[in-house]
């Protein structure tokens, strides 16, 4: 009886350091790390079986975007628009693939120009 426990002991000490370094290289199940994006796009909505779909259509092609709790405003729709999100990018068999994860904001892309402008004349007064 104190072999075998003295055996589950050791396998327990051996197994439970593998298993926490695996979680480490990949938190969450993620396999690559994840990264702020700014895309741009048209973000269409597609509902079906009840299930609702939001899809950002880029010049690359088309990327899944997670629902918000919020959801995304009817105005924001079949607009150009920049995403601001958490995702990941990577070269599978030479095409870019974009995971979203987490969508920061959205917003129209007339709205993200004319705050680059507002920015511009507060960086010429400040030199």
């Amino acid at each position: 009886m104190k072999r075998i426990l003295a055996i589950l002991a050791v396998v327990a000490l051996v197994v439970s350091p593998v298993l926490a370094v695996e979680k480490a290289v990949a938190p969450g199940g993620a396999k690559h790390p994840l990264k702020d994006l700014t895309l741009k796009g048209t973000i269409t909505k597609t509902e079906v079986d009840k299930k609702v779909t939001f899809t950002l259509e880029t010049a690359d092609g088309k990327i899944v975007l997670p629902a918000p709790k919020d959801g995304i405003g009817e105005d924001l729709l079949n607009v150009d628009v920049t995403v601001v999100a958490k995702g990941s990018e990577i070269e599978k068999e030479g095409k870019k693939v974009v995971k979203v994860k987490e969508v920061v904001s959205i917003k129209k892309a007339e709205a993200a120009k004319e705050e680059v402008k507002k920015e511009e004349p507060k960086k010429e007064e400040a030199k």
